[in-house]
């Protein structure tokens, strides 16, 4: 009998007759009804129409209890009409919490369904914070005629005596909250003017809608949420007696982490404080966290507070004069300019203690702002010294880049060439650990330990797992077959499209391998005698002269990358009877020592096309082909690239010009697969480099690059090449120049890693002062912040005790001051 009431049950809500639904659990007790429960829930889960899964909800409502409520159903189709008012008021008294609960917690219930489930007595209004949550996101409801009506709002009447304040007891999310309702909706459908007319009407007590406001801003709220709180404080439109007597509630504000709830409290204290007097302990107590505010102008605030504050309380002014010390620690030299001005205004002698405390805080302070602090205290020790170290360029050229590394030391035992080994399937990118292990392979190839088999198949193994986790890096793929077949094991195979570069350095593997298996004991060309990836001239020719007294001519690849390592510019390769025969012939062609082509097969010889790529202008040079593929392009940013730099140290200019393409692409939209972006500064890290325009253009570029490692480099090189004297001024600053009056120029950036620079020494500050002096000659655009350069190079001066000499750049201030901050900071610049 059952089975079949349940099989009437289920075509019942199959064909959403409602009152046929009615009429089957017309008179039913609670037992009874609770036996159909399941077939309620099955019929749910199996329905896919609104009427019918409609139908079945209701089913549910009246036969499931907190007990076998199914927690996994979605009722995201449930509204106002979903229930049933006349089946569930005839069959019972209350509906299951639980299904509210999860109705609430998904916000498929609309808050006025829920006041009229509870004024039939099917409910208890919930008081959660998701309900209260659900209360914000749906927002109030007016008539036409723009009046409120509590009673539709959420909850009934009851909204005004308790669900109000909870209002501003809950945060709220992304999508439920004050903040977020009123930022969509229109004017008069907002909760703020719905809240502002109910305290106009007397619905809403006015006065605890003032401190609700505070305490809700002191609970730690998001920006975004906050910000709603205190708009809505203001919009109360606090009388001045309303505000002094929440003084306690907006000082304790001024430790907020949020911003513009820090603002916020200092309007109203600065208010309060130009008619009343304030407690002193209440500011002593408060004031000191604004002061440090990231944002100078809510740094300001606070010492206009003090200020006003020292007006009303002159008998605090050593206290207030003292705290107010603590702004010159902010990084503005604006803020600390106010500060000192502040203290001068109100102590017409500096005691002893204040003096100490000043003097404490010097070399903290701006230069501008230790003028002033000596004018203060009338000290000309604390003036700022003339530059110590003027910059100027030297004139010598740069080192060899045999002088500017260590020598590498060769491996001597299988052990150590084992060890190597091991360590290098870690260090994929080590290329010189890379080059002392294929030498070693080479030198040692007719001593195999007895038990060489045993000890290197952990390492072999370790190979074969790198593999699988390295498909898309070519390069380092050729160094594990390398080592994989070395160690006796399989070749490795290559599932993907190989690059032009990764073909060349398999063919240089290839050649070694069968030197190695034929037990030749030559010396491989090239393998670079410094860490930097040259070799030096001296011993390649030594290496030359063993393979030429054997009869014997090294690989083609091999000899290809000798060249491309050997310090052409620095080394004078003209005495053929020293340097003799083809490959020395391609040397002096690449050294620009002589053009006469002696090869017959130039246009096929590996080491001929490595001569004139050498020779070449980085841009010519660039398209270095090796059958048909270009070498120098696509690397990309992963190991291969940094290899490249090591294989290759004689064009490193070609990495340069690739990398300012690459960087001026990362500039505006930086993602974190840029991050290998500074493997093409790393050549202007070596001293021995020469630094041409597009060396100082990839400079310029990375200072204001996005990326801290990639502007953390180009900082390093800047340093660097100030120290050692090498930084020229006038090339550096047109680069600069055509960065800062660009249509989308990154001033802050610029200004931000330039003092980086600027702080390391008097020196640094010198030679970037004059940077920035040539690089203001002029520009057609004038872009947005650029008063924030202006600032810097005010302070610049400052520094070094001196003034504008540029005739350019003293025109060029004059066009540009206009009116406002540039037009005041441009003639504080030029009466210097």
């Amino acid at each position: 009998m059952k089975n079949i009431e349940n099989k009437r049950l289920a075509e019942i809500i199959e064909t959403a007759d409602y009152q046929g639904l009615r009429e089957f659990f017309d008179g039913m007790t609670a037992s009874e009804l609770k036996s159909f429960a399941k077939t309620a829930v099955a019929a749910y889960k199996k329905a896919s129409q609104e009427l019918t899964l409609r139908a079945a909800f209701n089913a549910m409502i009246v036969t499931c209890d907190d007990e076998n409520l199914p927690e996994k159903i979605s009722f995201w189709f449930v509204h106002s009409s979903t229930f049933d008012l006349t089946l569930i008021k005839s069959l019972r008294s209350t509906i299951a919490p639980a299904i509210i609960e999860k109705l609430v917690e998904q916000e498929r219930i609309a808050p006025d369904t829920i006041s009229m489930l509870a004024e039939e007595g099917l409910i208890t209004t919930p008081d959660t914070d998701s309900f209260v949550k659900l209360i914000m996101k749906s927002g109030p409801q007016h008539s036409g005629d723009n009046s409120y009506h509590p009673e539709r709002l959420s909850i009934g009447t009851t909204f005004f005596d308790h669900y109000v304040w909870r209002l501003f007891e809950v945060e709220g999310s992304n999508e439920s909250s004050l903040a977020a309702h009123d930022k969509y909706s229109a004017p008069d459908s907002t909760w703020s003017s719905m809240l502002l007319k109910a305290t106009e009407d007397k619905s809403l007590s006015r006065s605890r809608a003032l401190d609700a406001s505070l305490d809700s801003l002191d609970q730690g709220f998001a920006q975004f949420r906050a910000g709603w709180h205190s708009r809505f404080h203001e919009e109360l439109r606090p009388t001045l007696a309303e505000r002094f007597q929440r003084k306690e509630k907006y000082a304790h504000l001024l430790g907020s982490p949020t911003p513009s709830t820090v603002t916020m409290a200092l309007n109203a204290l600065i208010v309060v404080a130009k008619e009343y007097s304030l407690p002193v302990e209440l500011i002593l107590q408060n004031i000191e966290a604004p002061l440090f505010a990231k944002a100078k102008s809510t740094a300001l605030s606070a010492l206009k507070l003090i200020d006003e504050t020292i007006l009303t309380n002159p008998a605090a002014v050593r206290e207030l004069s003292s705290i107010a010390c603590s702004a010159l620690l902010h990084h503005s030299p604006e803020v600390q300019k106010c500060a000192v001005q502040l203290i001068a205004k109100h102590n017409e002698r500096i005691e002893d203690s204040l003096r100490m405390q000043l003097i404490e805080y010097i070399d903290a302070l701006s230069p501008s702002v230790r003028r002033l602090i000596a004018t203060l205290l009338n000290d000309s020790d604390v003036r700022p010294k003339d530059s110590s170290s003027l910059y100027k360029l030297s004139k010598n050229a740069p080192p060899s880049p045999l002088l500017t590394c260590s020598n590498i030391q060769p491996i001597e035992t299988i052990d150590d060439l084992l060890a190597s080994c091991t360590y290098l399937l870690e260090h994929l990118d080590d290329v010189i650990e890379l080059e002392r292990v294929l030498d070693a392979a080479v030198r040692l190839s007719d001593k195999p330990a007895e038990d060489f088999a045993l000890r290197s198949a952990p390492i072999l193994k370790r190979a074969h797992t790198l593999q699988k986790t390295c498909q898309n890096h070519d390069g380092v793929l050729d160094t594990l077959n390398f080592i994989a077949k070395w160690l006796g094991g399989d070749e490795l195979e290559h599932s993907y499209s190989r690059s032009s570069m990764s073909k060349f350095m398999s063919r240089r593997f290839q050649t070694i391998m069968k030197q190695i298996e034929e037990k030749s004991r030559l010396p491989l060309l090239s393998i670079p005698t410094q860490t930097n990836g040259f070799i030096d001239p001296e011993i390649l020719l030594k290496r030359w002269q063993k393979w030429i007294d054997t009869g014997k001519t090294p690989a083609a690849e091999d000899q290809a990358i000798a060249l491309f390592r050997l310090p052409l510019m620095r080394f004078d390769f003209s005495n053929t009877d020293v340097y003799a025969g083809d490959f020395w012939d391609a040397v002096r062609f690449a050294s620009k020592l002589s053009d006469n082509v002696t090869s017959p097969s130039r246009t096929e010889s590996l080491v001929w096309l490595a001569a004139e790529s050498v020779r070449m202008p980085p841009a010519v040079a660039a398209s270095f082909k090796l059958d048909d593929e270009p070498l120098f392009v696509n690397l990309g940013l992963d190991t291969t690239a940094r290899c490249a730099l090591t294989w290759f140290p004689s064009v490193r200019a070609i990495f340069v010009a690739t990398g300012i393409r690459a960087l001026a692409a990362s500039i505006d939209y930086f993602y974190s697969t840029d991050q290998g972006l500074e493997v093409y500064l790393e050549p202007l890290l070596d001293k021995s480099f020469e630094f041409d325009r597009r060396s100082y253009c990839i400079l310029a570029a990375a200072n204001i690059s996005q990326s801290t490692s990639i502007s953390g480099v180009a900082r390093d090189i800047t340093i660097e090449k100030i120290e050692n004297r090498s930084l020229d001024i006038e090339s550096f600053a047109i680069e600069i120049n055509k960065l800062l009056f660009h249509p989308q120029a990154k001033i802050q950036r610029l200004v931000s890693s330039l003092s980086e620079v600027a702080r390391v020494s008097s020196l640094h500050t010198n030679a970037i002062r004059q940077v920035v002096e040539a690089a203001l000659e002029g520009g057609e655009h004038i872009p947005n912040g650029f008063a924030l350069l202006l600032e810097f190079f005010n302070e610049l001066l400052h520094s070094d005790n001196t003034k504008i000499t540029n005739d350019k750049t003293v025109q060029f201030l004059q066009s540009i001051a206009k009116s406002g901050k540039t037009k005041k900071l441009v003639k504080e610049l030029l009466a210097q």
